[in-house]
C-alpha cells in the first residue's frame, strides 16, 4: 500500500464523531508542531486563512463531543480535515479566486517533500494498532 494512499485514508480515520477524542486530536497537533516552518510559510498559511475567513464562519464540528472544542487549535484541525461544508467552501473559493490559486502555487514551491513524508507518517502512526 502506498504512503499516499495511507494518508488519503487519514480523514476517514480521524473524522469519526463518536470515536475521535481530545487525545487523538492533540496527537495530530503534535505532528503539526514537529514540522519546521519558515517565516515565509507561516505568512502563506496566514494568507490562506484570510482567503478562507468566510468559510471559517460556516464551521460546525459540534458532532465531536469527545473533543474539547474550547481550544482553537483542536477546532482548526477538525475543521481542516473533517468539516465537509468548510472543505466545499474552500474549493469554491479556490475556483473563484485567482490570487488564492497563485498563493497555492507559491506555497507548493516551498514544500519540503521530506518534511511532508515525516508529517504524513506521524499522522498515520496515530491510528496504527
Amino acid at each position: 500500500m502506498s504512503k499516499l494512499f495511507e494518508f488519503e485514508k487519514f480523514p476517514s480515520l480521524l473524522c469519526v464523531p463518536n470515536k475521535t477524542d481530545t487525545s487523538i486530536v492533540d496527537k495530530v497537533i503534535e505532528c503539526e508542531h514537529n514540522e519546521t516552518k519558515s517565516t515565509e510559510k507561516i505568512a502563506f498559511e496566514n494568507k490562506f486563512k484570510e482567503y478562507l475567513k468566510d468559510c471559517f464562519k460556516k464551521v460546525d464540528v459540534s458532532a465531536y463531543t469527545k473533543v474539547d472544542l474550547a481550544n482553537d487549535e483542536r477546532k482548526l484541525v477538525l475543521t481542516l480535515y473533517c468539516d465537509q461544508m468548510f472543505l466545499e467552501c474552500g474549493v469554491q473559493e479556490y475556483k473563484n479566486n485567482q490570487a488564492f490559486r497563485d498563493l497555492q502555487v507559491e506555497l507548493n514551491k516551498l514544500e519540503n517533500k521530506t518534511e511532508q513524508e515525516i508529517y504524513h507518517k506521524c499522522l498515520m502512526n496515530i491510528f496504527k494498532k
